[in-house]
């Protein structure tokens, strides 16, 4: 049967089909093990959009979002549900958003576990968005807070709770993400966009006959190759994730690496081991930002997103003094590692043990005599990650850090041959 196309002013869709969204719990069993993808359509769209993707997404099951009221506080409910029911029955959950479903996307889902992320002409900066649309219809702030609400000429509503609910809520988002960005798009330039790539964890693709909505076939056969270059096999995705570019971190990464420790921090509040870091608590901005000035700080990418994080420096805690270490040595002839993170979306394709090699390699090279680090008591894959990389506990210290009080930590020491 011929699909028959119908555009609206940041979607197209299907008017002859529609897609179940149900996730009910007699796919549960059929659904173990395999992959989702959420998709979150702009203002005035649908979940029936959803459908158009699937042909991009072999391998993948798509679950569109519905929603009909465009404010954030009310749409994040609903995106949270269906991504919990969603986290029940799929190993790995990825997101399709358009427009402003990008933004309610990453509002309501930067706590959550997303493997990786893909933005159709997102609006990527809400507040520059209303602040652009009220210059456009001649309202100020003090006139807007006055009425609250003013319609515009342009077919919005102007709101001051809206407003101030962008300011209120900021996003954090590190997601690995592709953005595909219209050339002539009329809502959020291309200085916007570039300046959201550069500080987050995003890969930029740029139709330059681009619009805001794409909905021509040019545009629709460029955006069907975009997505379907991205969305791998399995097969080719595995062999792809475990390719890692380690390189020390420049004053250009520090709001990625920022944000990073945040979605990290979040993504394992509920986590059986934890490290039991605490956003600006540990590791702090000024330990980040200090670490990478010192050339301190690496970065592993994998596919252009940062996967894992660290630092490497002679600096340690005043415990360090009481552990029985097998070797004497001075400050400046051991290193010690610091905030070693890697991002669940990359767990169990032996990231962490890439870095650890990297610090190992790195030791030999400036003739360091000792690796030091120490592992909150209990955190048991930390410690299977060093012991396997030829690590040897020492010591077991009561250590105060400041997310944690004092409390007992377990140190381990590699003798660098």
């Amino acid at each position: 049967m011929e699909r028959e196309y119908f555009l609206t002013t940041d979607r197209i869709g299907f008017s002859d089909e529609r897609l179940n969204t149900d996730l009910d719990d007699s796919a549960e069993e059929q659904s173990a093990g395999r992959n989702a993808v959420l998709y979150i359509h702009g203002k005035g769209g649908s979940h029936l959009e959803a459908e158009q993707y699937r042909k991009n997404c072999p391998g993948f099951d798509i679950i569109g979002v519905d929603y009909e009221v465009d404010v954030p506080w009310i749409v994040e409910d609903k995106i949270r549900q269906v991504y919990d029911e969603a986290e029940k029955k799929y190993q790995h959950i990825d997101v399709i958003a358009s427009s402003i479903g990008a933004y309610f996307a990453m509002h309501s889902l930067q706590k959550k576990h997303i493997e990786k992320a893909l933005f159709i002409s997102p609006i990527v900066d809400m507040e520059k968005l209303i602040l652009d649309m009220m210059n456009w219809a001649g309202v100020s702030e003090e006139e807007l807070a006055g009425k609250g609400e003013i319609p515009t000429d342009f077919g919005e509503t102007l709101s001051w709770e809206y407003l101030c609910f962008v300011r209120e809520n900021p996003i954090c988002w590190n997601v690995p993400t592709e953005i595909l960005y219209g050339g002539k798009d009329n809502l959020t330039s291309r200085k916007t966009i570039e300046q959201f790539t550069d500080c987050h964890n995003v890969r930029l693709t740029v139709m330059e006959e681009g619009e805001h909505w794409f909905h021509t076939k040019e545009h629709l056969t460029f955006l069907d190759r975009w997505m379907k270059d991205i969305m791998l096999t399995e097969t080719e995705k595995s062999e792809s994730d475990n390719k890692i570019k380690i390189r020390i971190a420049d004053v250009g990464d520090y709001i990625q690496v920022r944000d990073f420790y945040y979605s990290l921090i979040d993504a394992m509040e509920d986590a059986e081991y934890k490290p039991g870091w605490e956003r600006d608590i540990y590791p702090t901005q000024e330990f980040l930002v200090h670490s990478i000035e010192k050339g301190n700080l690496y970065i592993g990418r994998v596919n252009e997103y940062i996967a894992a994080c660290m630092v490497v420096n002679h600096e340690y805690n005043d415990g360090y003094h009481n552990a029985r270490w097998s070797v004497n040595v001075k400050d400046s002839e051991l290193f010690v590692i610091h905030a070693l993170g890697v991002h669940p979306a990359y767990s169990g394709k032996g990231i962490a043990k890439q870095m650890v090699q990297k610090v190992i390699n790195t030791a030999r090279e400036q003739k360091i005599k000792t690796i030091r680090l120490d592992v909150l008591e209990g955190n048991i894959p930390a410690e299977q990650v060093y012991t396997q990389m030829g690590f040897v506990y020492c010591s077991t210290i009561k250590m105060f850090y400041e997310d944690t009080g004092w409390t007992n930590y377990r140190l381990f020491e590699y003798i660098v041959n």
